[in-house]
């Protein structure tokens, strides 16, 4: 019910036409109601073997900008919209995410924060050009005043904000370029009551302690708290000073949870929980995110953070600092947060946000498995272009798998013995484009793949290749390798490299698989991740915001020069590419249709894929976000 309620309230028919479907072949559920499905879309492979942990999630049909609990741990607020268009405000049950109100943002702006008021009784929301404060009622939804920009003075840099003890005020930290301000706005009123502004320093966000706002800078490895009160408009003034670690590097800004008296910061790939009140190390822990802020509860009995591999790591406080808890490891997130109360985590990604109840003793403690830790990044997937065969390997893992589609079992392993950048299928050949420790350059390495009657032994490894070719080029490092492509005839290898890694352009070269003659090349790329189009002799590339460009294989063969022209910025026919529905189906909002609008098949809302994250080829579509434990192919009717 948790996993499928949207699908249920939505079209109480795709119970049976994608619940139960989508539902883990070992569930109970699966066992007792398979023989009363009547899906309209195959599951080749790649459901989860179990039920996920998370309690609820919810989608979004646009950018979620940021969430936050409400006091009392009963209430999540999540805002979301897109770059032109001002949004919406959702409030949630905390228990099921099931939607409560509906907050619309009438101004064209950007969130910067959201905040409950002590009590639960107000919603604050603060936006970016134009600026605006804007705060409602929570339990009728009216709206209680609007605060403009005329009154707030600009804020394009960081924002803070926090609600007074009576909940009548806020105060609110902005900064531009060179100046920061603590302003105190009466939210009842809509009016201005004081500003201070101040040199620009690093500040640590602000805070309530009592009738006075405070908040943090830090300089010269010293943390100093000041203050003003909310009511009135006297100067600022000096609380106390903390010394942060020499060991400190001077670029490191530390996060400072003034509640808790604690400093969180990372060095070098390990994290430091300082309690500051008696001066010692409550936890330090090695692969953190450090990009990512963690999380705690206000009492400070749990923390989280998101780890290099995706995972979510939970500790408790213990007599002796924190102790590990649990860690979450069906997750896709880039932020999250801890309730208040401490029972339940939210984690939000671009699209989705998911409810997970981190105390609940009767949920496994998943652990990072050889399944889980191979999905931090998108897998590779082709499919043959007479679909009877799919090829698929974790990103730049050695093994890839080549499956026959009608019967869903693998055809081939192969041990390739190197990272995998690319791969190619046609007939009775794979293609794998690697680089081991040895290499020179890309190896192209060819495969005979066993028909379907005399497939003795499975599995394969480098000793049983026919043919490996090292390609002409010496690049300084694996690392400046991005993509790598393989045309439908399997004569053409597409690499996308780097000049530097890190840099957004890229070098595009187009190599023969035969020789590893590299073909021809284009300077510059603007975008990543290009592809074949179907005859093979096309080649688009794409950014996120559906823009794209092209080029067009020539070969004189008088000469015998094989040319890529230029193209231009323009849009690449349908279908032609991987990343293009197949004509006859279309995808919106978690629903896969046909053409004539007839829902196909429901993806849960954390499962829903970015639209570089889907591998079409006619009736099949596969599915290779890092938010699936493995990947996902489906035959759609």
């Amino acid at each position: 019910m948790t996993r499928f309620f949207s699908i249920i309230n939505t079209s109480s028919p795709h119970i049976y036409h994608s619940a139960l479907p989508l539902s883990p072949k070992t569930s109970i559920v699966w066992k007792l109601y398979e023989l009363h499905s009547h899906p309209l879309t195959r599951v080749v492979c790649g459901l989860p073997a179990s039920w996920e942990q998370s309690a609820a999630s919810v989608g979004f049909p646009a950018l979620v900008r940021t969430a936050v609990w409400s006091p009392c741990s009963k209430f999540v607020a999540i805002s979301w919209g897109r770059f032109d268009y001002g949004g919406t405000v959702e409030i949630l049950d905390a228990m099921t995410l099931g939607q409560l109100k509906i907050l619309p943002l009438y101004k064209q702006s950007i969130t910067k924060c959201l905040i409950f008021s002590p009590d639960t009784s107000l919603l604050t929301w603060i936006g970016l050009d134009p600026d605006w404060i804007i705060s409602w009622d929570v339990q009728t939804g009216v709206l209680v005043s609007t605060i403009s920009s005329k009154l707030l003075g600009g804020f394009a840099g960081e924002v803070s904000v926090t609600y007074s003890t009576c909940g009548t005020m806020i105060g609110l930290h902005t900064c531009n370029a060179s100046t920061s301000t603590i302003s105190i706005y009466n939210i009842l009123s809509g009016t201005h009551m004081h500003s201070h502004s101040m040199k620009k320093l690093k500040l640590e966000g602000v805070w309530t302690h009592g009738e006075c706002l405070r908040y943090a800078v830090m300089k010269s490895g010293i943390i100093t708290t000041w203050e003003v009160r909310f009511i009135s408009t006297h100067t600022l003034t000096k609380v106390e000073s903390l010394s942060l670690p020499p060991n400190l590097p001077s670029k490191e800004i530390p996060i400072f949870y003034p509640a808790l008296s604690l400093i969180v910061f990372f060095i070098h790939g390990t994290g430091y929980i300082l309690d500051t009140e008696h001066s010692k190390y409550l936890l330090v822990f090695r692969d953190p995110a450090s990009h990512q802020r963690p999380s705690f509860s206000t009492d400070g009995c749990f923390f989280a953070y998101i780890t290099h591999d995706s995972n979510v790591n939970i500790w408790r406080e213990s007599p002796t600092g924190y102790t590990f808890h649990r860690r979450l490891t069906s997750i896709s997130s880039n932020m999250l947060y801890i309730s208040p109360n401490g029972e339940s985590l939210l984690t939000r990604s671009i699209l989705v946000a998911q409810l997970w109840h981190i105390t609940d003793s009767s949920i496994p403690n998943l652990t990072t498995s050889t399944q889980t830790s191979q999905r931090n990044s998108r897998s590779h997937l082709v499919f043959s272009p007479d679909r009877t065969l799919a090829a698929v390997t974790p990103w730049r893992g050695t093994t890839v798998t080549v499956l026959d589609l009608k019967s869903s079992v693998p055809r081939l392993i192969i041990d390739t013995g190197m990272e995998v950048y690319g791969l190619g299928v046609a007939g009775g050949t794979i293609v794998i484009i690697g680089y081991d420790d040895n290499s020179t350059g890309k190896k192209f390495v060819t495969w005979n793949i066993p028909a379907r009657d005399c497939a003795l032994n499975l599995k394969a490894n480098i000793d049983d290749s026919v043919k490996t070719i090292t390609s002409s080029d010496q690049p300084k490092s694996k690392s400046s390798c991005a993509s790598v492509s393989v045309s439908p005839d399997l004569h053409h290898i597409l690499s996308v490299e780097r000049n530097y890694p890190g840099i957004s352009f890229h070098g595009l070269y187009l190599y023969d698989s035969l020789t590893g003659q590299c073909l021809a090349s284009a300077p510059k790329v603007t975008y990543g991740d290009p592809g074949f189009t179907q005859d093979g002799y096309g080649v688009w590339a794409h950014d996120t915001s559906g823009e794209e460009e092209g080029w067009r294989i020539i070969k004189d063969d008088e000469c015998n020069v094989t040319k890529l022209e230029y193209l231009g910025l323009t849009k690449c026919p349908p279908g032609e590419l991987s990343w293009q529905c197949s004509p006859g189906y279309q995808v919106r909002d978690g629903w896969i249709l046909h053409s004539n609008g007839k829902r196909l098949l429901w993806l849960p809302p954390h499962w829903w894929p970015d639209w570089d994250d889907r591998v079409w080829s006619g009736q099949f579509l596969g599915l290779v976000t890092s938010k699936l434990p493995e990947v996902l192919v489906l035959e759609l009717e």
